[in-house]
């Protein structure tokens, strides 16, 4: 039983990988990329031996921002940001500008006669007004490094609510915005989506809610649904065949329990047990861990042999009343894998869990769908052997790396998806004085950003490549890599 600076250099980039309709580079189902130097990311790298380089104006040497996300809106004039000795200081507004080669903008509507804006629709103010500024500096990453001069910017404050969304939304089609990125959220997605609804404007969301895909209104979050069928149907190829799961009771527990059964059934296995607990209710959290390992029956069963055993003198009964006397259930659980959907603290508070009520971690493979490489994970010793879904590491590598030297802080799990969409709202900008062109946006070819490849439905949905890892005590192993194509 167990219990237990900056500077912004190119090579340095995992860029966007762009894939042009109806280009010439034909000769391969692999998407195309910009060029990058003294970077390996497998071999798309050398796709048609075509590079394409950023026409973006040199970054400025100093890119810092102050008090981007205020806690109120009055406070808004005295947010300034700083693009080497240029400042630019927002006045009582909630949304301002900026552009790629540095230059002042006193105001967004200096910009009205410019070739292409994207809006910015984020949380900067209020609750999640810290994760806001996090995305907000992920997408700044991208555009300087991947915009174009007549490229802007104008960013507005959604407050993290569904109506400072729909008036985010109003504000960016009266400034002439032509493509959005953002909000994050579900809620707020979905009531961008119809706020523009009508609108010939293309939004990319940040959600993993795949309601929230509407006519030109793109997802591109990690929906959970996908990475449980990539992790079941992985589980299911190494001869992994009955299910079970430890979901919270809520409407996300809901929604992955659906996914669960969807996933396992496709595979052609079985679900054999779900249990639900609520989170931060820790008793409820041991109750359905023992329900999951049926505890009390496997104990009750032993209890019923010893008895039996007991009453018999015979030297092999004795001999197997001394091996029962030191275990504390009977058999073993009748699932080869279970689904865990927590992560941090929450994770370390449910996995030495399962051992302790005599589920075999030996035996039984623990399958997580969320990035489970922080340290303290990996020196849990019931999460060894662990597999868990995740993007591909290269790319993020260097995002966080870059980002860290960047800000001096860490990049918010959701910093490698703003990084993405932003330089996909960049390369369909590209050619702004023409219409865009959303069949750049769905090629079926995709994107590969930094957290990996992936495409766009028509319907709206992102589809993505992920890779598969194992908790060791020597780290985290990759054993599954994501795919290199969509068209294999």
């Amino acid at each position: 039983m167990a219990s237990t600076q900056h500077k912004f250099v190119i090579w340095s980039v995992i860029s966007l990988v762009v894939v042009l309709a109806g280009c010439q580079g034909n000769k391969t189902n692999s998407p195309m990329v910009f060029k990058q130097e003294r970077v390996k990311f497998s071999d798309q790298l050398e796709v048609g031996k075509l590079s394409l380089k950023s026409t973006a104006a040199r970054p400025p040497q100093i890119f810092k921002q102050e008090r981007v996300g205020l806690s109120d809106q009055s406070e808004a004039g005295k947010v300034t940001l700083k693009f080497g000795a240029a400042r630019l200081h927002l006045v009582n507004t909630p949304h301002f500008a900026f552009n790629n080669n540095g230059t002042s903008i006193k105001s967004f509507k200096t910009t009205a006669n410019l070739q292409f804006k994207i809006g910015v629709l984020l949380p900067l103010t209020g609750k999640y007004s810290e994760l806001g500024k996090s995305l907000l500096r992920g997408m700044e990453l991208s555009f300087f490094e991947v915009g174009t001069q007549n490229q802007f910017l104008l960013i507005y404050d959604t407050r993290g609510t569904t109506l400072g969304a729909r008036s985010a939304v109003r504000s960016a089609i009266r400034d002439g915005a032509k493509l959005l990125v953002g909000p994050v959220f579900s809620a707020p997605s979905s009531a961008v989506a119809l706020e523009k609804n009508g609108e010939s404007l293309i939004s990319i969301s940040l959600s993993n809610d795949p309601n929230a895909a509407a006519s030109n209104a793109f997802v591109m979050g990690f929906f959970p649904s996908h990475r449980v069928q990539r992790i079941v149907s992985f589980a299911a190829a190494r001869k992994l065949k009955r299910f079970a799961a430890l979901l919270p009771d809520d409407r996300y527990g809901d929604f992955v329990g659906e996914a669960f059964k969807e996933a396992v059934s496709k595979v052609g296995g079985i679900v054999v047990r779900i249990e639900r607990y609520s989170r931060g209710q820790h008793e409820t959290l041991v109750r359905a861990v023992k329900r999951l390992s049926q505890y009390k029956i496997r104990k009750n069963a032993l209890e019923r042999q010893k008895l039996l055993l007991g009453s018999m003198k015979d030297p092999r009964s004795v001999r197997k009343l001394k091996r029962l006397n030191v275990l504390e259930t009977l058999g073993a659980p009748d699932f080869d894998a279970v689904l865990l959907i927590e992560q941090g603290r929450d994770l370390t508070a449910l996995a030495p869990l399962l051992p302790y009520y005599e589920i075999d971690i030996r035996k039984v493979r623990i399958l997580g769908i969320e990035d489970w490489s922080e340290r303290s994970l990996i020196r849990e010793p019931a999460l060894h052997r662990a597999w868990y879904v995740a993007p591909p590491p290269a790319g993020l590598k260097v995002f966080k790396k870059k980002f860290e030297r960047t800000y001096g802080t860490g990049a918010h799990r959701l910093g490698p998806l703003a990084y993405d969409a932003m330089a996909v709202a960049l390369f369909l900008g590209s050619k702004a004085s023409s219409a865009l062109n959303k069949n750049s946006l769905t090629n079926p070819r995709g994107f590969l950003g930094t957290a990996g490849l992936f495409r766009f439905r028509e319907d709206g949905i992102v589809e993505r490549n992920y890779s598969i890892f194992e908790v060791s005590d020597k780290g985290v192993l990759e054993v599954g890599r994501a795919g290199r194509s969509f068209l294999q």
